[in-house]
């Protein structure tokens, strides 16, 4: 049950950009060192399977959405919205980043801790992309809100 709050802990951190330097993922107590993020999702959800969310009414129709994944988390707060997707293929990631830098945002950090990706976007809004890899498969965490 640790690796379940542990995992959304880091990726929140990472993706507001408050990451302490880690020596890498496998070496923090508490995280899975193998596959299993369906099932720490499904535990997440009392074993009823991994959710299906919908995407958010006010989600910007500009941006490009990843290319491949289940959504399973939608939330808007503020203005800003957060998308989680299960994914089987971290490239997933990669290919979102290079989706928005395409469409004009341009990266301005990256962190690679392993089996965390972080990367920040700015332009009309500011984005971050991260996702935390597993042997079968990975969470991509997507957030976007308005410039300060």
């Amino acid at each position: 049950m640790r690796a379940i709050a542990v995992i959304p802990a880091i990726a929140v951190l990472a993706l507001a950009g408050c990451m302490p330097s880690l020596p890498s993922i496998p070496d923090l107590p508490g995280l899975p060192d193998s596959g299993a993020v369906e099932e720490l999702v499904e535990s997440a959800t009392g074993g009823h399977g991994v959710p299906q969310a919908s995407l958010p009414a006010d989600w910007p129709d500009e941006l490009p959405l990843p290319d491949q994944g289940r959504l399973f988390e939608a939330v808007t707060v503020d203005g800003g919205q957060s998308l989680m997707y299960l994914i089987d293929d971290t490239a997933v990631g990669e290919r979102l980043v290079d989706a928005l830098i395409g469409s004009g945002y341009r990266e301005t950090a990256r962190a690679d801790y392993g089996q965390l990706i972080s990367v920040v976007l700015e332009g009309d809004r500011n984005i971050t992309v991260g996702w935390v890899e597993q042997e079968d498969g990975a969470i991509l965490t997507y957030v976007v809100s308005s410039p300060s």
